[in-house]
């Protein structure tokens, strides 16, 4: 989300501008906010994301999708374009079949002009799901994941922190698991404290 909204509009409204669009925008309470470009490692590990859920879940009845996907959270009257989302099976808010009405799982990658949100005001948001069972982070700086698990209250989350390309990605309302190798397969990572460029694969 950007940080100065655009000017007040109806969802109708709304829905109507972003189709004419070429910047895609999130939309709460009336206001339209611009989302922000990807760098060339979030793509990739984006890319890389949905490409381990699309074979893993080549069978099932989940889909797996990428940015352009328009999410609705009903509960919070959020419209937003996560990094990836899996619904299962997906329902779709109309017939033109761009609003996805039922995330199961969310991934965003972050970014530092978003972390702060994606990690806060955004996951509250995300909440107002009630079909939403997970929800990750994943850096593109360092290999590091955060994996928030709904809880069968339907209130409480629990969360897993992975650091390391020797850990994996446990979804278990997917049954499925992502090792954190092949998330950031081919990503060179900033230099470390000692000035060396780490690089997996």
């Amino acid at each position: 989300m950007s940080s100065v909204p655009m000017n007040s509009m109806t969802e109708v409204e709304y829905l109507q501008y972003e189709e004419s669009s070429e910047v895609r925008h999130e939309y709460y309470r009336g206001q339209i906010f611009a989302m922000a470009g990807a760098t060339a490692n979030h793509s990739w590990i984006t890319d890389s994301l949905i490409m381990a859920l699309r074979q893993r879940l080549a069978d099932a009845e989940c889909r797996p999708y990428s940015r352009d996907m328009r999410v609705y959270i009903e509960g919070s009257g959020l419209y937003t374009y996560p990094d990836v989302v899996v619904a299962c099976p997906p329902e779709f808010k109309d017939d033109r079949t761009d609003t996805l009405m039922n995330p199961k799982v969310i991934m965003e990658v972050l970014s530092p002009t978003t972390e702060a949100y994606d990690r806060g005001r955004k996951f509250d948001l995300y909440r107002g799901a009630v079909t939403l069972e997970q929800y990750v982070l994943v850096a593109q700086d360092v290999p590091r994941v955060i994996s928030y698990v709904r809880q069968t209250d339907g209130v409480a989350w629990l969360m897993s922190p992975l650091d390391g390309l020797g850990e994996t990605l446990q979804i278990p309302s997917l049954a499925i698991s992502i090792p954190l190798a092949e998330v950031y397969h081919r990503i060179t990572f900033p230099k470390d404290e000692g000035g060396f460029l780490q690089e997996n694969g």
